[in-house]
């Protein structure tokens, strides 16, 4: 029996990973894809010690770490199709037939972007078509480009990357916006950010990278909007799954609920990254990467304690 399962071949993951290794616990991780959401992210521009940064190269790194620590991590790439509770932990049930037991479980499975499911969207992914304003802006300096969306994710994007960008089309279905209003304020001041609403993206065009969005109705008389990039920020979908199925709680927004530990409301389980109500939502490297550093020390002490954990403090 593992001393920790860790769920998530991402940032969260693969940072518990190298955490509990260095606390000498054996470790389990395990995903049906390496790098998560990560791998998505063409460039990374805000790694703490990395100016520029491809996302898989980035995520290839973490894993590279994680797997230094020999027969203390074991890495399986796989989908988890269940867990039960069994004496003294859990146990995961693999597609493959397989089964995994551990005393302690880390969710860091993260969360999926929604995709449009225009054509010419996963043709372009990573050469134009990117889902991390945050992420991603700066890498569109003094160029056109086009955030579809009209939650806070994409009118903070249009914010973000107005900022660099020569222009913006923030294109929207609707024409009113389930955003916060001091956000769409933000951006009605800015002058270079044009409205495109009651509009949906029919096709995104390009050669060898993106070079415009086709509309399903014309805009200003016209039909296809010539950008450099596009950013989807339509919300993503957290991976509660096989959280939901032990019983542990989720909060308003469906994410799992932890506590300043990583902490589930289940004993034994903890999460980090993406698939959490921690760091205020705010999916980054970095605050997947911390969480993941957090969740694993908490493993470390509830493990030590006997199983003992209190208001987000180990006993």
């Amino acid at each position: 029996m593992y001393d920790v399962l860790i769920i998530g071949l991402g940032a969260a993951g693969y940072t518990a990973a190298v955490y509990s290794a260095r606390y000498k616990l054996s470790t389990f991780i395990v995903g049906a894809e390496e790098g998560g959401m990560g791998m998505t992210a063409a460039e990374v521009g805000n790694w703490p010690g990395d100016i520029d940064v491809r996302g898989p190269d980035l995520m290839e790194r973490f894993k590279n770490h994680a797997l230094s620590f020999g027969d203390l991590v074991t890495h399986k790439i796989a989908w988890v199709k269940s867990i039960e509770k069994i004496d003294g932990g859990f146990r995961l049930h693999l597609e493959s037939g397989d089964t995994v037991d551990g005393k302690t479980i880390i969710f860091a499975m993260g969360s999926s972007k929604r995709h449009l499911g225009a054509p010419g969207e996963e043709e372009f992914s990573g050469k134009g078509v990117t889902y991390c304003a945050t992420c991603d802006a700066f890498f569109y300096r003094n160029k056109t480009v086009a955030v579809i969306g009209g939650g806070d994710s994409a009118v903070e994007g249009a914010a973000i990357v107005a900022q660099v960008a020569k222009q913006v089309y923030l294109i929207h279905r609707r024409s009113d916006f389930r955003a916060e209003p001091y956000w769409v304020d933000r951006v009605q001041s800015r002058d270079n950010v044009t409205f495109v609403l009651e509009r949906n993206v029919a096709e995104i065009v390009g050669n060898e990278r993106v070079t415009g969005v086709k509309l399903d109705k014309p805009f200003e008389g016209q039909e296809t909007l010539a950008v450099d990039g596009v950013f989807i920020e339509i919300g993503s979908l957290p991976s509660t799954e096989l959280g939901k199925s032990l019983g542990c709680a989720l909060d308003s927004k469906g994410f799992l609920q932890v506590d300043g530990a990583m902490a589930t409301t289940v004993p034994g389980v903890f999460g980090a990254g993406d698939v959490t109500s921690g760091s205020n939502h705010f999916a980054q490297f970095a605050t997947a990467a911390g969480e993941g550093a957090v969740a694993a020390n908490s493993v470390f002490n509830y493990l030590q304690s006997g199983g003992k954990h209190e208001g987000g403090h180990m006993a």
